[in-house]
């Protein structure tokens, strides 16, 4: 048990009590060395700070991590410098597919310029 002295802003750690085979035993709780402090601090903040961008990347999945591998394989060709053109004829799409694939894509924040794309 530790016990806070909120006046003096200071931690107290009162001789803890263990029942050993009908015996009690008084136990030594000492304050943690300000180094243990530390390191304690900075994993525990590090912690934190990962399980919050886990929680973060969990509750807000990126987009085009659901794409199709064609879909993606068409938005890494597009990124490369091909054509839209060359691309859905070698995949045998229609002009109508691909425009709503680049329409999805850019909705997700994917930027085609010319034969050149970037992202947002």
């Amino acid at each position: 048990m530790v016990e806070a002295n909120q006046l003096k802003n200071d931690l107290f750690f009162p001789y803890s009590r263990l029942r050993d085979n009908q015996r009690i035993t008084r136990l030594r709780i000492r304050k943690p060395s300000d180094e243990v402090i530390e390191v304690y601090e900075r994993r525990a903040k590090e912690f934190k700070d990962n399980l919050g961008k886990e929680i973060e990347k969990e509750m807000n999945p990126d987009p085009l991590d659901a794409l199709a591998p064609i879909e993606r394989e068409y938005m890494e060709r597009r990124e490369a410098g091909e054509f839209q053109q060359d691309i859905r004829k070698e995949f045998g799409w229609s002009k109508d597919k691909a425009t709503r694939l680049e329409k999805k894509l850019k909705k997700h924040g994917c930027i085609f310029k010319g034969a050149k794309s970037t992202f947002a």
